[in-house]
């Protein structure tokens, strides 16, 4: 995804995750001592977000904006991980 379309989601989300609620980059208030420090920080930032697909692709889901979200990487697991546990309930309630 290119940075544009990210900074796009991050805009429309004003900056927050929706999960949580929390900012989605923690410190964006930060001061730089030079660029080079600024594009250390961005890139270590960018690595705790994620693009997250409302619909899941596997499930018809596009890449459109609107079926995307900007997350924290942890809120990211979470969200699959609950996904992973109701899939498994679905299964042994299938299976009694």
């Amino acid at each position: 995804m290119t940075c544009k379309k990210i900074l796009s989601l991050a805009y429309r989300q004003r900056g927050l995750c929706p999960r949580c609620g929390l900012d989605l980059i923690d410190g964006a208030g930060f001061d730089p001592d030079d660029v080079q420090d600024w594009v250390k920080w961005f890139t270590g930032s960018l690595r705790a977000i994620h693009v997250h697909h409302l619909t899941h692709r596997s499930k018809g889901g596009s890449d459109h904006p609107s079926n995307l979200e900007l997350i924290h990487t942890t809120c990211h697991r979470q969200v699959h991980a609950g996904d992973r546990k109701r899939d498994t309930n679905r299964q042994q309630s299938h299976s009694s």
